[in-house]
């Protein structure tokens, strides 16, 4: 997994950065306005960004939903990202597929 907490040693993959400005330009920003935030862990040889909620986030009941609608949903944007992942909050491959079809088919209008 591409390691993104040791940002003093050299990034070989381009997901890394593409994925740190999102977060920093789209998603902790509205996850800031809950009092809440997240952090990236890295990126798996599979194409999973895994993450871990911090502040009010950290208990939130709508993790899921962030996971699904907030964070996903910007991901895809990154080449060779396939889906996202946090601890204690399954989300499955074809939850994601859904997701992503529902987004398709809402910017095909």
């Amino acid at each position: 997994m591409t390691d993104l907490r040791h940002a003093d040693q050299p990034c070989r993959d381009h997901r890394v950065e593409q994925v740190e400005a999102l977060f920093e330009d789209q998603i902790r920003p509205r996850l800031a306005a809950h009092l809440g935030g997240a952090t990236v862990d890295g990126i798996d040889d599979d194409g999973v960004v895994h993450v871990t909620f911090t502040g009010a986030c950290t208990s939130c009941a709508y993790r899921k939903t962030t996971m699904l609608t907030a964070i996903y949903p910007r991901l895809r944007e990154v080449d060779g990202v396939v889906g996202v992942a946090t601890p204690g909050v399954p989300i499955s491959r074809a939850e994601e597929r859904r997701i992503g079809a529902m987004i398709d088919r809402y910017e095909k209008r």
